[in-house]
């Protein structure tokens, strides 16, 4: 029996709760293969609503001690955790570092950019960037000889990774597995019907959020300086919560259920992100016939060219309105034809690590290709 200790109980918010939702709902299906196999899953998590994907291989342990503070986090990870990897064979971490002061293999996915980006001060909390440009690259160095293999989700992280961290185990490009919009219809709220049925411009979406580094005040910039000199204005709708103003509409949080219902009151999903891994709602908005006007970062640059895309300079203003104004005056017509999307299911994390420890020879203690 192979008994494999996952570790995601920082996953509590946005797409870091995402990541182990989809990780055990994936892993829930999959009850033959791991009959099969003969392995088991013990994950620790944050979030009790998790526990609806126990089964008979997989025991769901529900904990915020870590959460706490970052006296709670040391004392989790290098007492409960190495503790319970005495019972345990492999570990895997969700949460972008490993666990120290363990002899047996592990391996780690990396989905947090902000160690990779060219993020600027005044662009992010102090305390993200602090923890993370900071203490995280630190910690992660550290521990990559004790490292066995490195899941990511894009080309472009696996080429950082690649380029900062010499020494570094194999890594495997691992895509976040599309969900399939139609399925995601249910009516927005009264307010935000009436929001999006009250504009007459062209209308822009952002699934954003209040951090900094999302970019809202300089998009919202552009946005009101083009609608002063522009013959037709841009709607843009913000999925955070705030004050409408002309041309600016807060629609507040949006249902998950009623995403494909926002996306196709749209004409156009914006982009202009200042680092993001993957960047989950660009998909979403092309599976729902979608352009997208995206930032010309290497996490764009992944999405360009897959549906209709457009580029713009996420700290230029100008460059924005440019955008604006090519996708009022380009002959796309919505709803664009659905781009087929793939991705990788979290079971293959579980295979990947099968394989590889059957490959590895003991003796040499060298890494398998990553191929």
């Amino acid at each position: 029996m192979m008994k494999i200790l996952i570790n995601a109980t920082a996953l509590s918010d946005r797409g870091g709760f995402s990541v182990i939702a989809a990780c055990l709902e994936d892993l829930a299906g999959a009850g033959d293969y791991f009959s099969k196999n003969d392995i088991r899953i013990t994950a620790y998590v944050s979030r009790v609503e998790l526990l609806e994907y126990e089964r008979s291989w997989i025991d769901v342990r529900v904990t915020q001690t870590p959460k706490k503070s970052p006296a709670h986090q040391w004392w989790f990870e290098r007492r409960v955790l190495r503790r319970e990897m005495k019972d345990h064979d492999v570990f895997l971490s969700l949460q972008n570092t490993p666990l120290g002061g363990i002899d047996k293999p592990q391996y780690c996915l990396m989905h947090q950019p902000i160690p990779f980006s060219d993020v600027r001060p005044g662009e992010l909390e102090w305390k993200n960037l602090l923890k993370y440009k900071l203490l995280m690259p630190q910690v992660v160095k550290r521990a990559m000889p004790r490292m066995n293999g490195i899941f990511v989700q894009t080309d472009w992280m696996k080429e950082a990774v690649q380029k900062r961290y010499d020494g570094h185990p194999p890594i495997h490009v691992m895509r976040p597995k599309p969900v399939d919009m139609t399925k995601h219809q249910a009516p927005l709220s009264a307010r935000q019907d009436q929001s999006i049925a009250q504009s007459r411009g062209t209308r822009l979406v952002y699934v954003t959020n209040q951090e900094k580094y999302k970019n809202n005040a300089r998009l919202i910039e552009a946005v009101q300086e083009y609608n002063q000199q522009a013959e037709h204005p841009v709607d843009l709708f913000l999925t955070v919560e705030g004050s409408d103003e002309p041309g600016i509409h807060y629609l507040g949080k949006v249902n998950y259920e009623a995403m494909h219902t926002l996306y196709t009151s749209m004409d156009a999903l914006v982009f202009p992100s200042l680092m993001e891994t993957f960047g989950l709602p660009i998909v979403e908005a092309r599976q729902s016939g979608l352009p997208v006007l995206l930032a010309d970062l290497p996490y764009g640059r992944e999405h360009h060219n897959k549906g209709k895309t457009l580029l713009f300079d996420p700290r230029s203003t100008g460059s924005m309105m440019k955008s604006f104004r090519e996708i009022q005056e380009s002959d796309i017509r919505r709803p664009l034809p659905a781009v087929k999307e793939t991705g990788n299911d979290y079971v293959e994390f579980i295979q990947t690590i099968q394989a590889d420890q059957e490959k590895m020879s003991p003796r040499s203690g060298e890494y398998p290709d990553a191929g």
